[in-house]
């Protein structure tokens, strides 16, 4: 509507070759754009229908950039929609757009999933809101994507498909009501020849995919307020395998956080520290065994309580090892003062006892069964939080880690995974 294309001149008045161009404006109705992406290897197709709007003044000789307004119709129940302003023939200077897509079917962007990824998108609807601000050749990407009911399908073998566990991802991502909501924000620089909005695009989700799978409890524990160790670690006290009540509340915000995740799987597998744990467990056998002997030995009202210990614990020394009556004669010169002539009874006993404790021997069976019970213990209380996580918490082989926390601890670290044959969607 009301273009004028004036005849150009010079500077001089005389016809040249610089000309100003003004269009009114440009009205779109009821107008219908075919898109067709023929170079991927199931080609992508996408009609927009119905689509009105209108483009405003367009003038070359003013700064003055044009309003976009633009409606259309995606498939059966899309929507898109484009709103801002550009500047038609400088669009790198002075372009600040909104593009909304509403309610769009998924399956067909497999086109895009199986070159990025190798897998296809089974169901599922796209909502996206993108805002594209260009100034002075600088791009400022805001990308608002939320999926419904998404659902990633088979794998599809392609030769530049990056090795993603895009299982994992969703699973982390989605939310009870199956939504996936993700702040994608993109920036470059138009003047860099390496530059390409859709590899910016791919290398800002690779990015998100990464970091969400590297973390994942970092995303879980910013769910519901805790730090990523309050999640992913349970800690025991070395030989035992109770949850003390601080590792009774991981486990229930471990259940609080699973909730939010539903297609997440907790894989809880045992621990042990062959140094701590078989310390731990020499030294409660030995403490059990010198407690229910001075028990059956003592007479009732006994008060001497130090003094029998000391007894049942020379007596068990001498039962167990190889009778060297010089040892004890020697140990008990050695914490004898030879200034006063007192005798440390207890530091003998200790002594006496840490040279049991040594020979002790503990079998593997025995650690086996301490890890299994660690995991076993952890995954009943994770369960008596939340009883609708049954069939989502797995106990699965043994792990042996030799690290301690600060505190002597030993800690079990959990894993979650999505439940796939695929180890690329396991962490």
């Amino acid at each position: 509507e009301d273009s004028r294309v004036p005849e150009p001149e010079s500077r001089d008045g005389e016809t040249g070759s610089a000309m100003n161009v003004t269009i009114g404006r440009v009205v779109v109705n009821n107008a219908v754009v075919d898109f067709a992406d023929e170079s991927l290897p199931l080609p992508f197709v996408t009609r927009i229908a119905s689509l009105n709007g209108t483009l405003s003044t367009i003038a070359t000789e003013s700064a003055e950039p044009s309003n976009v307004e633009f409606e259309g119709k995606v498939d059966e129940y899309g929507l898109v929609r484009v709103t801002g302003f550009v500047t038609p023939l400088d669009v790198s200077n002075n372009t600040d757009l909104a593009v909304v897509f509403e309610n769009v079917e998924i399956p067909k962007f497999s086109a895009y999933t199986i070159p990025f990824a190798g897998r296809e998108i089974e169901s599922g609807k796209l909502d996206l809101n993108l805002g594209y601000l260009v100034k002075e050749r600088q791009l400022t990407g805001e990308n608002k994507i939320v999926l419904r009911d998404f659902e990633l399908g088979d794998e599809v073998p392609h030769p530049g498909a990056m090795s993603l566990p895009l299982g994992l991802a969703v699973a982390l991502l989605k939310d009870p009501s199956g939504k996936i909501d993700i702040d994608l924000p993109v920036r470059g620089n138009l003047d860099d020849p390496e530059f390409s909005y859709g590899s910016v695009i791919s290398k800002a989700l690779v990015n998100l995919i990464v970091k969400i799978v590297a973390s994942p409890f970092a995303l879980l524990g910013n769910l519901i307020g805790v730090e990523p160790d309050e999640l992913e670690y349970i800690n025991f006290p070395p030989g035992r395998a109770d949850l003390t009540p601080p590792e009774m509340e991981r486990a229930q915000k471990l259940a609080e956080a699973l909730a939010l995740r539903p297609t997440l799987i907790l894989e809880i597998s045992g621990v042990i520290d062959r140094e701590a744990d078989a310390l731990a467990l020499k030294t409660e056998r030995l403490d059990a065994a010198v407690e229910s002997r001075i028990e059956a030995e003592s007479d009732e009202g006994d008060a001497d309580y130090s003094g029998r210990r000391a007894q049942v614990i020379e007596s068990v020394y001498r039962e167990s090892m190889v009778p060297d009556p010089a040892a004890l004669d020697a140990l008990r010169i050695e914490h004898t003062s030879p200034e006063t002539g007192s005798f440390d009874e207890l530091a003998y006993t200790e002594e006496i006892r840490r040279r049991l404790i040594d020979a002790e021997e503990v079998a593997e069976a025995e650690l086996v069964a301490l890890a299994q019970a660690r995991a076993t213990n952890t995954s009943e209380a994770v369960l008596a939080a939340d009883p609708a996580l049954a069939g989502r918490v797995a106990v699965v082989d043994l792990r042996e880690e030799g690290a301690r926390d600060s505190d002597e601890t030993v800690r079990m670290k959990v894993s979650l995974t999505t439940g796939s044959e695929n180890n690329a969607d396991q962490e």
